[in-house]
Order: C-alpha cells, then sequence, then structure tokens
C-alpha cells in the first residue's frame, strides 16, 4: 500500500507542476493543445489529457510559434510557473505540518509531499534537455548579452544549490526511503 501511495502522491505533484505551466499558459491567454501526464507508452486519453505508463514526467502540449511570439519576459515565465506551483504546494505542506495537525503518519505522509514538491520544482529548474531550465535557457536568446550572462551565472549557482540539497535529503535519511523500506 505504500507503495501505491507513494506512487498516488507522485501522480499529484507532476499534476501541480503542470497545471502550474497550464496556469501561467492561460494568464497570457496561450491555449494548451493538451496535458500528457507520464513517460512511455500511452495508457488512455481522455479529451486533452494523455495518460503514460510511467508517472515520471509530463508536458503540456503548446503551440511553440505563438509562445514565441509572446513578450520576452512571459516567455521566461512559462517554464517556471511549474516549480513555482511545486514550491507553494511545498510551503502550505510546511504550514500544514507546522500547525501539527493529524496523526503522526498523515504528517509523514505531508512531509513526504513537501520533499516531492520541492525536489520535483528544484530538479525541473536543471539546465538539461527536456526540463524547465532548459526551456528557460532556451528562451533567453532574445535578451541582451550581459542579462543572458547574469541569467546563466544564477542557474548554474541555483544547480550546484539544488544539488548540495539533494545530497543533504540522502545523507540526512530523505522520508521516501523510509516510507519504501517499511
Amino acid at each position: 500500500m505504500q507503495g501505491m501511495g507513494l506512487i498516488g502522491l507522485l501522480v499529484v505533484v507532476l499534476l501541480v507542476h503542470e497545471m502550474g505551466h497550464a496556469m501561467m499558459l492561460s494568464w497570457y491567454r496561450v491555449a494548451p493543445k493538451g496535458v500528457a501526464l507520464g513517460v512511455g507508452w500511452r495508457l488512455f486519453s481522455w479529451g486533452k489529457w494523455q495518460f503514460h505508463v510511467l508517472p515520471l514526467g509530463g508536458e503540456i502540449l503548446v503551440d511553440e510559434e505563438e509562445i514565441l511570439r509572446l513578450p520576452q519576459l512571459r516567455r521566461l515565465l512559462i517554464p517556471l510557473g511549474g516549480s513555482l506551483a511545486n514550491f507553494v504546494l511545498a510551503l502550505f505542506c510546511r504550514m500544514w505540518l507546522g500547525k501539527q495537525l493529524g496523526s503522526a503518519s498523515e504528517q509523514v505522509w505531508v512531509l513526504v509531499l513537501m520533499d516531492l514538491n520541492l525536489v520535483l520544482g528544484c530538479f525541473n529548474l536543471l539546465p538539461l534537455p527536456f526540463l524547465d531550465g532548459w526551456t528557460f535557457l532556451h528562451y533567453l536568446d532574445r535578451l541582451p548579452q550581459w542579462v543572458q550572462t547574469v541569467m546563466i551565472f544564477f542557474e548554474v549557482l541555483f544547480t550546484i544549490a539544488c544539488l548540495f540539497w539533494l545530497w543533504m535529503q540522502f545523507e540526512g535519511g530523505w522520508p521516501v526511503f523510509h516510507i519504501l523500506m517499511g
């Protein structure tokens, strides 16, 4: 049951992330073509939604030309919308934990939900292909060179900070491992 609960939380975290992108798109009046949750073979579709075998990713399907017509700042904020949604949900989880509501096992699950949101939010901002950080850097092309340099510098600092934070999580006994190991 614990493994299925963790997969359920992962699906929720991915859904929140993709809805963060969708909210940014709707804020700028760009209609998404669809939402794909998971990777691998498509299990089924429901309207504009596609569900795939492995809940390890997702994407909002958009018309790239429509995105490129947006002003520069709006174009840069769209890839950040998913991680921003994850960070907001992690903050709500932290506030819930601070109030010490629920049983000890419920608090562990909220802690895992908070950690998964933080990990996904940080990981997606890394400048790697197919991640939001890469898309963010791709949209930097029309900014002045000095602004691009500063943003790349902060992206590298952020990457180092994320890797350090993840290392500290694993060294400190990340709650997800405790749940999986029983």
